[in-house]
């Protein structure tokens, strides 16, 4: 009967036409089309006062006064390095005393690149990759294997996971943070399974934001910018007697969309409301609570090419992805004297997508529990339990099939870490480990053992081993998809991608090591690795099947695939004059995956090792030439994407550069404007060859201005 839906569906979409984007005015297309116009028409003007720019501010960074401090540059390399994050071990610690490759972006960081979202600020992280693939949908992965949903990376809010047990990923459009709400994100490069479990395999990014005591007060944000007319921002707080403070907000954004390679409008026009509170409270001397919750809903154009059974075999599709969702999280942490300290955090989350192509109506709750003490004065132990659920509803598309449609999925966990000072502020020893119980695989530990080493206060030398493990999501097992139809000698063939129940686990082992350096006035991190990788996913060929009309050509998932992958990363910053800070950062990797003898698939390996560049390189600048003007610009170079495919050495996307830059002007503490820009050199490039359901769209310039007020 469900093989009966899927191949009516087919039949009476092959007649279907592109949808047009109704739910975006026509008025708004024209004023794209002028802004396009007065864009191509100043864009040597534009250019020739970049480059004057960036000379003049040079220049009056170098003999500008030092005693004149701003926000962007106050703080110096050496606090920087001593800045506490809590994503290594569940509790803070020096960014020195780390024995993993951690890139903590500052909320300075976030707001001097001029970053629009939490992937635009992760740009900075060597070894990331963020490509845009139009204008909500992005390609964002950490040493390889990136994609649509970056399904072998964990990201969390606050330490709310974000993972979708659907996909194995995430869903970077419902991430709509106001920037100005976030401290800090502390990424993780390599495994973090240990601690955090699913999905964190080649690293975990966790967005920390602001607690309301320090968010006090009203503050407005408009921005507008060449590709997003209307963004507006609004947030209040305010205290709770003598208990704490709250705060309020509330964020609004309307965008135009991305172009195709012709020029055309791809369809992918957007806008999106979110709102929501945030309570820090102290019940008593030892017992502190933080409530937050928020609700969200919009629309999202969604270009994506559907296959057909009759030529040409595909059409585009423009398709409209409304979303809506919300949240809500409280955490309880209670101290005690001897400084163990017991924490209990619950989260709900429901989430609902409308969508032309992979429509499903998620809702999630999870229990964790920790507790974190001491063992005399060299022996910190930290453990824990939790249990997470998820219920499922995916009906069924010309474009997609989960079978059955209804679909739980409890999840179990429990962890245990022990750092150990063997020499007191020299050496230490961290081991540990994270087991989990899924529905699929059954029972799975992933640990990790870490050294640190202090030769003296400003420099570390770390080595550490870690496993982690991918559990099989729901696609993977239970998925029916149409990928391509062709006509073949006894007529229409159909190739189409389904689920296995069999799917296995895929493993990581991974070997790093790395050391810091943190000089007065400048710092460098390093870091190297070798990552193995097992029963990685394959597409295995079945025997075709005769249908009504045509021939399936079914594959099914699989994990045939192994292999490895080896890179370094590297940062360093230099504080030229007190109000002018310089950071560079490279990362090199090279991927080499492979099918076992078992496996006919003779695509993906090659895929995944031509999927990402081999070199990136970035530099940014952060200037203050007067007390109240900041100069900032971030440069950032991509090497060209392989074909990967037998002896083509034609590159699929080539390399290309990126500047960002923004000018901030201050009145005093109440009034901020920001003007600037970002991908100034051209005026549209490809980020992003196509896959995974989505269509190429072209990045555009885009040219913003941001005015914040403070009351």
């Amino acid at each position: 009967m469900e093989r009966d839906i899927k191949h009516i569906s087919l039949f009476a979409d092959t007649f279907s036409t592109m949808q047009d984007d109704s739910f975006r005015r026509p008025l708004f297309q024209r004023l794209v089309n002028l802004s396009s116009i007065c864009v191509i028409s100043c864009c040597a003007t534009r250019c020739a006062w970049i480059v004057a720019g960036i000379f003049l501010v040079v220049f009056s960074c170098l003999f500008a006064r030092g005693e004149q401090p701003t926000d962007l540059t106050q703080n110096s390399i050496e606090d920087l390095m001593k800045t506490k994050i809590s994503s290594v071990s569940k509790r803070e610690e020096q960014v020195l005393d780390t024995a993993a490759a951690v890139y903590v972006v500052t909320r300075a960081e976030i707001r001097s690149t001029g970053a629009r979202n939490i992937p635009d600020a992760l740009r900075l992280v060597p070894g990331m990759d963020v490509n845009q693939i139009d204008a909500t949908t992005l390609d964002v992965g950490i040493r390889g294997f990136d994609e649509r949903f970056s399904n072998k990376m964990l990201v969390m809010i606050d330490g709310r996971s974000l993972y979708s047990p659907i996909f194995g990923g995430i869903y970077w459009d419902s991430i709509t943070l106001d920037l100005d709400d976030i401290d800090r994100i502390e990424v993780i490069r390599g495994p973090g399974g240990s601690l955090w479990g699913t999905n964190a395999v080649n690293g975990t990014v966790n967005i920390i934001t602001r607690s309301s005591q320090e968010t006090q007060g009203m503050l407005l944000i408009e921005r507008s910018s060449s590709d997003t007319p209307i963004s507006l921002s609004a947030r209040y707080g305010a205290p709770v007697g003598k208990l704490g403070s709250y705060r309020i907000f509330s964020k609004y954004a309307d965008a135009f969309g991305t172009q195709d390679e012709t020029g055309h409008w791809a369809g992918d026009a957007w806008h999106l409301l979110r709102g929501g509170v945030r309570s820090d409270l102290k019940l008593q001397e030892h017992d502190a609570l933080m409530l937050e919750g928020d609700l969200y809903g919009g629309s999202f154009g969604e270009p994506l090419t559907r296959t057909i059974l009759v030529a040409p075999f595909a059409v585009t599709v423009g398709g409209i992805n409304s979303i809506s969702g919300g949240s809500a999280m409280g955490r309880w942490t209670h101290g005690y004297v001897d400084g163990q300290e017991t924490q209990v955090q619950v989260y709900y989350v429901i989430e609902d997508r409308d969508a032309t192509e992979r429509p499903d109506n998620l809702s999630t709750i999870d229990v964790d529990l920790q507790h974190d003490f001491h063992i005399g004065s060299r022996q910190d132990l930290v453990g824990g339990a939790g249990y997470r659920y998820s219920a499922l509803y995916a009906p069924a598309t010309p474009s997609l099939v989960i079978t059955p449609a209804k679909q739980r999925y409890p999840l179990f966990s429990g962890f245990i870490q022990d750092e150990l000072s063997l020499v007191p502020k020299r050496f230490s020893l961290v081991a540990g480990g994270k087991s989990e119980h899924n529905r699929f695989t059954g029972i799975d530990f992933q640990p990790s053992l870490r050294l640190n080493w202090r030769p003296d206060l400003r420099s570390a030398i770390w080595v550490s081993v870690t496993k982690a493990i991918k559990i099989p999501n729901i696609l993977n097992t239970s998925m029916y998809r149409p990928l391509s139809a062709s006509l073949g000698t006894d007529g229409i063939d159909l190739t189409a991608l389904v689920g296995n129940p069999k799917y296995k686990d895929e493993r990581l082992l991974a070997y790093e090591t790395g050391i810091r350096i943190q000089l007065k006035r400048a710092s460098l991190d390093a870091t190297g690795f070798v990552n193995n990788y097992n029963d990685v996913e394959t597409n295995e060929s079945l025997a075709p099947v005769a249908q009504a009309g045509y021939t399936e050509y079914p594959a099914q998932w699989a994990n045939n695939l192994f292999g490895k992958t080896f890179g370094a990363e590297a940062a360093a910053s230099w504080s030229v004059v007190s109000n002018w800070k310089v950071t560079t950062s490279y990362s090199w990797l090279k991927i080499e995956m492979r099918a076992n003898s078992q496996s006919n698939d003779t695509s993906t390996a090659g895929g995944f090792n031509a999927g990402t560049p081999t070199n990136h390189f970035g530099a940014s600048s952060s200037c203050s030439p007067l007390k109240n003007l900041d100069f900032n610009v971030l440069a950032q170079y991509t090497g060209p994407l392989p074909s990967g495919f037998g002896k083509d050495t034609a590159p699929a996307l080539p390399s290309y550069y990126r500047v960002d830059s923004d000018l901030q002007l201050h009145v005093r503490e109440y009034f901020r404007i920001d003007l600037g820009g970002q991908n100034l050199l051209q005026p549209r490039i490809a980020q992003y060859v196509g896959g995974s359901g989505a269509n190429q769209t072209l990045t555009p310039r885009n040219v913003f201005v941001r005015a914040t007020y403070a009351f």
